[in-house]
């Protein structure tokens, strides 16, 4: 035994169309059955349609768009800006992900405008294309 243990309440199973309809087991538990999950930021599903992925990467850089919008709209750094669009929108848009913690930091609308008036704010280098 190697020490690996299956918590068989979490545990579900994706059927191809070569296997069965019949209620799959194991140590006497039944196995709930999942038609689509997500693993390592991509939607993987049996019928192979893209419409999901794309719709859940579509709200996913919406999301991280409106979490940035307001800042953008307040600074006047075009560096600034594309470096907060490529960390956040760039981002959920390869991986699907949520806008990292550092965006929640920069709403502070004080702590901007005083970053910006000090010149306390990196300067942040041109994005590579």
């Amino acid at each position: 035994m190697i020490g690996l243990r299956l918590n068989l309440t979490k545990t579900m199973l994706m059927k191809n169309g070569w296997v069965s309809y019949a209620p799959f087991t194991l140590n006497g538990t039944n196995i709930a059955e999942c038609s689509s999950y997500v693993y390592l930021s991509r939607e993987i599903s049996m019928m192979n349609g893209l419409a999901p992925e794309l719709s859940r990467r579509k709200r996913a850089v919406w999301r991280a768009f409106k979490s940035i919008e307001d800042v953008v709209q307040r600074t006047e750094n075009i560096q600034l800006r594309a470096y907060l669009f490529d960390s956040t929108v760039v981002r959920a848009l390869r991986y699907g992900k949520k806008p990292g913690r550092c965006v929640s930091r920069m709403k502070s609308h004080s702590a901007l405008s005083d970053a910006q008036s000090k010149g306390r704010y990196q300067e942040y280098p041109a994005p590579h294309k």
